[in-house]
């Protein structure tokens, strides 16, 4: 018997084997995608990069978008004395908190210089006391009218076709779980065990039943002495 290579005799080769690659299932999920791209290409007339469905837009350096708050006339008045504000008639609770801005207005600034002053709130412990994270660069020699500017929302990120889908998915889940609940009614009765004991036992029964229904379930349990 003889061993080794296979070989062909001179301007034959060896012929190729075919492999054929299995077609792998489509996605219902993606053809829903493509199906809703086509339509907002074709008939709303949006364009690509506009387009919801489907990747989600590549936001600018993938970082958290915030929305300015405008500013508002504060209630009150108030003094500053180094970190700490004491105020008059305020109420610094119900609409301040860590991380807002206060604004007051410095007499001493010359004409065409910004005469109002920003600081970030550090704390706020009362209607009528809270803490800032630095002095003002001024004294107020007596009390003050202010402003003030809530921190940054941050914005809410608009929902692709894929969210909807997922959202409507975990709905139908919630429908279904319901659906099965709904199904079966669980009734509990007690067996007697021994001379003084007992023990619950659980009764799964298919469909909704009404008071006297399960009534007289209990009632065919031996020893059952349970109420509802």
């Amino acid at each position: 018997m003889f061993g080794g290579k296979l070989k062909f005799k001179k301007g034959l080769k060896k012929p190729k084997v075919k492999h054929h690659k299995k077609k792998k299932p489509k996605d219902p999920l993606e053809e829903q995608r493509k199906v809703m791209e086509r339509f907002q290409r074709e008939v709303l007339g949006v364009k690509e990069e506009e387009q919801l469905c489907g990747k989600k837009r590549k936001r600018e350096e993938e970082q958290p978008e915030y929305e300015t708050q405008s500013v508002k006339e504060g209630e009150g008045e108030i003094l500053v004395s180094h970190t700490t504000v004491h105020g008059f008639k305020t109420a610094f609770k119900e609409v301040l908190e860590a991380g807002d801005t206060l604004i007051v207005k410095n007499p001493e600034v010359k004409e065409g210089e910004d005469e109002e002053e920003r600081v970030k709130i550090s704390m706020v412990l009362s209607d009528k006391s809270m803490g800032i994270e630095k002095p003002l660069s001024f004294v107020p020699k007596e009390k003050v009218t202010f402003k003030y500017q809530k921190k940054p929302v941050l914005k809410e990120e608009e929902k692709t076709f894929e969210d909807f889908l997922a959202e409507k998915k975990k709905e139908r889940k919630r429908e279904i779980k319901e659906d099965e609940k709904k199904k079966y009614t669980v009734v509990e009765v007690r067996e007697k065990t021994g001379m003084w004991g007992y023990k619950t036992k659980k009764i799964k029964v298919k469909g909704q039943l009404s008071r006297e229904e399960i009534l007289d379930i209990r009632a065919q349990a031996a020893g059952d002495k349970t109420g509802i």
